[in-house]
């Protein structure tokens, strides 16, 4: 590094020399001559004496009048000129431009390419150094002033310029000074890039506004004065840079409205400046172009972040590819709901909340945040967030990189009240950008590979890892989420924790808005930060509009409610306390009253409270029903709270049809829609877009649980029907289980005595959606039991057992429902209308993986999948008959018990005999009931397995097999799923062993922290007795040192800053040898930081004393320069290999006679690494170099070289395209060597 220094300071120098007007070659020359064009980096702009455009007389110039464009453009010539001759003489001083004396800085394409890529030194910067900066409550992230620069400069190329003349001026020689000024730390570089966009900004609004508008006099002095504080801005900046005095221009940019100075001085010209636009609409030309016009309207929108390097992490996929990938993620037709709320939602209501100074602030910050919107039941807070996620839909319209996903939670329906379906609906809607969306990101498609070769599903864990990598991948992402207090509470809080934790996690910023009531965990979670309360003040001008709305709806069949309509709405606002719902019910009572009389009495006995409202409403279905009506009413209710997913009217009015008093299939006979309605009376609704039926509210659940009937009892009648349904299924005298073509139930009608009557009129069809309903989702129904007294499942347990028949021999009932549903999943049908691409198959909330729960003649695989445990009872004292049946993926039903945390379940077969071993299977997966329970942090479980275990925690997982599991230990697999309480209990109570030798990827617990990315658990294992030098024998890593320089998102970013924080402390405080030589894959821990193209790791491990030249006899790469061309992420190779050469002295040349490969450029040919080829020969590698190995001798014959399929399989899960797309490189890199060889080029990539 020190044979650099000169040349830096005098790059320091040269740069400063002219930020102060200084330049070497001019220094004697005066530049008062030239101004404004030299200071500013334009072009003179001198009047052509042959020009006779502009001679006549524009008499109508000066009161606004209508000219041509080409004519109005001569009045904005030279404003920046002018705004400049307005400065101080001290301020056009500091104005001297940067750009060197030949360069051409007129306003063309190639000036804004080279401001481009000046901002994309400084993005990559902020970026490299993950710089944030904490601002009291703000955590501050840099780099997205360099995303709205860069955004910025792109709608400038895409708007502006093809319609700007050349002469068009703005000054760009001063905004690339001061972004090519040298950077040492983040607050100075916040400094540089708040005042370029602030510039880029009022630039884009001044040109949009000359190209636009005709009024020339006024609008032009509004702008000369709008430009002048532009250019003071630049100038004050220039001089606070040069003094370091930071501390002001950091504070105005962070918090514009306490602005003084310079700042509040151009916040206030613009203020006039858009007072003028306003009086010039009148005089817009006519000849304004559409796209000027857009970026007109939009000129003041939030900005939409555009960064094209994302595009190389993602993939292109064909459209029946990308969708089939999609549904596998998550199927939940997110766009369909909020639909469904836009279309209910009144017209130009909801626009309150936009213009809070709280969402302004979050919408606008560079920080990431979290807005928390926070209510009362009834005020409309879904409304309100789909016109958040309308604005921002709308923000987002236009080409960018950003990325939104939203989410509605509805307790209503089994599947949106789970917290993994809000992961994988984000999941999904991040894999690819919203202008894209046939791109998908690299990591997600080959996590979908993953997931189908093993047959596994995108858990929670992977949703998180995949989530926070969407979360540095795109410029910003922003986050919508409503009702968060429908997700289910039993099961939310990793959920909360999560949305929390982003913040801190992400190194882009991430906003999030969530609404909810303010429930206990919640509101602890999100009261601290910025959050709106909905009181009833707010809504009253949106409750107004809907009252108009619906009564406007009602006049015109109810003269009565047209007389009334001005006392009913002041009554109905009076009344309502901010409540959409109350006004809601009110207004539907008001419906039937067809007299001025009658609409009078109501309006004097409004009921109070909502509870008192459906008290109302639920006593005249009471009082004035016949009691079969009543039946049919309180069923479609029940079925409504607690079905797995909305029905549908043809399957509602199926299901209620059931009566599940009986212990036999009796029906009623069947109603039309409109009649259930009537019978209903506002309690249930059909959503108009999916053409389903829910609760006209959250509400009526909750008041139907806390005053008529609870959840569980819902469930219980609902899975009761199911089971009726289920053992009415016919047998057939030629089959095992029913075919597609088997006969159907029928009935006709049913009398007072409940006798069933049979005829030729179908009721169930064996396609029909219902019956479907019912084979995929009745295990819900039973499985919503457990945990209740068997006193209040009575009526369950016999037409259960029934169905399923014993624990090893399974009813024709259950194996027909199994044949069916299995096959339902190989055609390719789900549960609903919608199609699903599962070679996974899935009842609702159980998914389900081929083999699971076959064979199919022991239904206890299932009930041990399900958790059907309190039902069942004594069915449980006969699962000894087996304790040694394992299920076609090699599980045991133990270990299902314990995967799926069914505490019970375990309990009853550990006493039955089963045994706490691992079992050998096909795929390479240790399936010892430890692995689950250690995994997913179930810590009761763990204790009861150990109890009953003859070997305790120190058990080898998987030993004997091919373990494709990361931990080899009980401990190292709950460390890799950072459940800290268990490894607690594991070392002080279980007796497991810190230092425990290994098999699996680690090689130590240590090592498995310390890749995990958790500090804490890495102190707590060094603590209690870790040896962190200790040479580890087995796994990929060796040392501890060496497992931290994993990145665990290293194909999006080169700083990750837990696994920094780790490294700091394992090399500051605890003092490794980061000298050791290592006996496995990578031999050194620098060569480890090479291959991960960890740069971060690489400083701070050379910085402590390694040698970027060693050449270890250990391991498969020799040195760290050929890791890096070895690394299988070309992107970040390419920097990598410039860095390790250019900062730190790496020989390009250096030779190994022990490596295999032996050099770095033969080691990138012979794998194929295009980048890393040309990084090599860029910085000095020779083509020629004679290395020893047996197959080539140089580089040019390690191109040509055939690699090997077990070399291959290193490398990427696709042998087949990895083979195609390797040799395909290797031939393009053989050609570039030849061609190179045969010239003889001293420097390859000069020209």
């Amino acid at each position: 590094m020190a044979d650099q220094e000169p040349t830096t300071k005098s790059a320091i120098a040269r740069i400063k020399s002219k930020i102060h007007g200084f330049h070497p070659k001019s220094r004697h020359k005066k530049t008062e001559s030239n101004s404004a064009a030299s200071v500013l980096g334009i072009e003179s702009l001198q009047p052509d004496p042959n020009d006779v455009s502009d001679i006549s007389v524009d008499t109508e110039q000066e009161d606004g009048g209508v000219t041509s464009p080409d004519t109005a453009r001569s009045n904005f010539d030279g404003i920046w000129n002018e705004a400049f001759q307005s400065l101080s003489k001290d301020s056009q001083r500091q104005l001297n431009p940067i750009s060197s004396d030949d360069e051409n800085s007129v306003f063309l394409q190639p000036e804004l390419d080279k401001l481009k890529e000046d901002v994309q030194q400084k993005q990559d910067q902020c970026e490299k150094n993950a710089w944030k900066l904490q601002i009291n409550d703000h955590n501050i992230i840099i780099q997205d002033y360099a995303a709205k620069i860069a955004t910025w400069l792109q709608r400038i190329g895409d708007v502006v310029i093809p319609f700007a003349p050349k002469e068009a001026s703005p000054p760009w020689g001063v905004v690339r000074g001061l972004l090519q000024l040298p950077v040492n730390h983040k607050e100075q570089m916040l400094a540089i890039l708040g005042t370029v966009e602030i510039v880029a900004q009022t630039i884009f609004r001044g040109q949009i506004y000359e190209l636009v508008y005709t009024s020339n006099l006024t609008l032009r002095n509004a702008l000369v004065k709008v430009y002048a504080a532009t250019l003071e801005l630049l100038a004050n900046a220039n001089h606070q840079l040069s003094k370091g005095l930071l501390h002001q221009i950091i504070g105005e940019i962070l918090d514009p409205n306490q602005a003084s100075g310079l700042l509040k001085d151009l916040q206030d010209r613009q203020d006039d400046l858009d007072r003028v636009v306003f009086a010039c609409e009148i005089s817009r030309s006519a000849e304004a172009d559409n796209l000027l016009m857009s970026a007109l309207r939009e000129i003041n929108t939030p900005l939409a972040r555009i960064d094209a390097r994302i595009d190389k992490y993602l993939s292109e996929v064909d459209t029946d590819r990308s969708l089939e990938l999609l549904a596998r993620i998550s199927s939940i037709p997110y766009n369909a709901h909020h639909a469904a709320i836009q279309g209910d939602r009144t017209e130009d209501t909801c626009n309150w909340i936009l213009e809070t100074d709280q969402f302004r602030s979050w919408e606008k910050s560079s920080s990431p945040a979290l807005l928390y919107l926070w209510g009362p039941p009834g005020t409309g807070k879904t409304f309100l967030t789909s016109k958040v996620i309308d604005r921002l839909k709308m923000t987002l319209k236009n080409q960018n990189h950003e990325g939104f996903a939203f989410f509605y939670c509805n307790r209503s329906e089994e599947i949106r009240r789970q917290p993994l379906s809000v992961l994988q609906s984000f999941l999904r809607q991040l894999a690819s950008t919203s202008s894209n969306w046939g791109a998908i990101q690299k990591s997600v498609i080959e996590a979908d590979i993953n997931n189908r070769r093993n047959g596994e599903q995108f858990d929670e864990i992977k949703c998180r890892d995949l989530l926070l990598k969407s979360f540095n991948l795109y410029p910003r992402t922003t986050l919508v989420l409503d009702a968060l207090d429908e997700c289910d509470s039993t099961s939310r809080e990793k959920l909360l924790k999560f949305l929390n934790s982003i913040s801190s996690e992400a190194i882009k910023p991430v906003k999030i808005f969530i609404s909810s009531r303010p429930d206990e965990d919640i509101r602890r979670q999100f009261r601290a930060g910025p959050n709106i309360g909905v009181q009833a003040g707010d809504t009253q001008d949106d409750i107004k509009r809907f009252i108009e709305k619906k009564l406007s709806e009602l006049v015109d069949s109810n003269d009565a409610i047209y007389q009334c309509q001005e006392d009913i709405k002041r009554k109905l606002v009076a009344k309502c306390d901010g409540m959409f719902q109350w006004t809601y019910l009110q207004l539907e009572q008001l419906k039937i009253c067809y007299s001025k009389s009658a609409i009078q009495h109501r309006l004097d006995q409004l009921p109070v409270t909502l509870k008192e409202a459906y008290d109302e409403i639920y006593a005249y279905i009471e009082k004035a029903l016949d009691k079969y009506d009543k039946q049919l009413a309180d069923r479609a209710i029940k079925w409504v709270m607690a079905a797995a997913r909305p029905l549908t009217s043809e399957e509602l009015i199926c299901a209620i049809r059931i009566d599940a008093t009986k212990d036999e299939l009796y029906l009623s006979e069947s109603i039309s829609e409109d009649t259930l309605l009537a019978l209903c009376r506002n309690f249930l609704v059909i959503d108009s877009e999916r053409a389903v039926w829910k609760v006209s509210h959250l509400s009526v659940t909750e008041y139907f649980e806390q005053h008529h009937w609870t959840l569980q009892k819902a469930h219980l009648e609902i899975g009761n029907s199911c089971l009726l349904v289920l053992l009415h299924e016919p047998k057939t005298e030629n089959s095992t289980w029913p075919k597609l073509s088997s006969s159907i139930i029928s009935v006709d009608s049913r009398n007072d005595d409940s006798t069933e009557f049979y005829s030729s009129k179908p009721l169930f069809g064996t396609e029909s959606n219902f019956k479907r309903y019912i084979w995929h989702n009745w295990p819900i129904h039973v499985q919503e039991q457990e945990g209740h007294e068997p006193a209040e499942v009575t009526s369950m347990p016999a037409l259960l057992k029934r169905f399923i028949g014993s624990p090893d021999e399974s009813s024709f009932c259950f194996s027909s429902w199994y044949h069916r549903i299995r096959e339902d999943f190989e055609l390719g049908h789900g549960d609903g209308p919608e199609p699903r691409w599962f070679p996974i198959f899935g009842i609702s909330r159980f998914h389900i993986s081929k083999g699971i729960l076959d064979p199919i003649e022991c239904p206890i695989f299932a009930m041990c999948k399900f958790g059907i445990y309190t039902v069942l009872g004594e069915w449980w004292n006969d699962v000894y008959t087996c304790v040694d049946k394992t299920n076609e993926k090699g599980e045991t039903p133990l270990y299902l018990a314990v995967e799926n945390n069914h505490y019970s379940i375990c309990d009853a077969l550990l006493r039955a005999g089963f045994l706490v071993v691992d079992t050998p299977t096909d795929y390479g997966f240790s399936k010892h009931p430890f692995y689950p329970a250690a995994m997913y942090g179930y810590l009761d479980i763990l204790k009861l397995l150990v109890a009953y275990s003859q070997c305790g925690v120190k058990l080898r997982l998987g030993e004997g097999q091919v373990s494709k599991h990361k931990g080899g230990s009980v401990l190292s697999v709950a460390i890799e799923s950072d459940q800290l309480q268990t490894v607690q209990w594991l070392l002080s109570e279980a007796g497991a062993d810190v230092d425990q030798p290994e098999f699996g990827r680690y090689g130590s617990p240590l090592a498995a922290a310390a890749s995990s990315g958790n500090l804490d658990l890495v102190q707590y294992l060094i603590r209690g007795g870790a040896d962190a030098n200790r040479l580890l024998q087995a796994g990929y890593y060796g040392s501890a040192l060496a497992a931290a320089t994993q990145l665990r998102f290293h194909s999006l970013n080169k700083y990750d800053s837990e696994n920094c924080d780790i490294l700091n402390y394992l090399i500051d405080e605890i003092k490794v040898d980061v000298e050791m030589a290592l006996p496995v894959q990578y031999g050194s821990a620098l060569i480890a930081a090479a291959y991960h193209c960890n740069e971060y790791a690489i400083g701070a491990i050379i910085n402590a004393g390694a040698n970027v030249n060693k050449v270890v006899d250990t391991g498969k790469y020799g040195t760290a320069l050929i890791a890096a061309a070895f690394s299988p992420w070309d992107n970040s190779a390419k920097s990598l290999i410039n860095l390790l050469i250019s900062d730190f002295k790496a020989k390009p040349n250096l030779r190994l006679k022990r490596n295999t490969y032996g050099s770095a450029l033969c080691a990138a040919a012979y794998f194929g690494r295009r980048d890393s080829v040309k990084a090599l020969l860029a910085n000095g590698a020779s083509i020629s170099l004679e290395v020893d190995d047996r197959r080539f001798s140089n580089a040019l014959e390690a191109a040509r070289a055939e690699i090997s399929p077990g070399e291959l399989q290193q490398f990427d899960i696709y042998l087949e395209r990895e083979s195609a797309r390797i040799w395909n490189a290797k031939r393009n890199i053989a050609e570039l060597l030849q061609v190179l060889s045969a010239r003889d080029v001293t420097d390859p990539l000069s020209d």
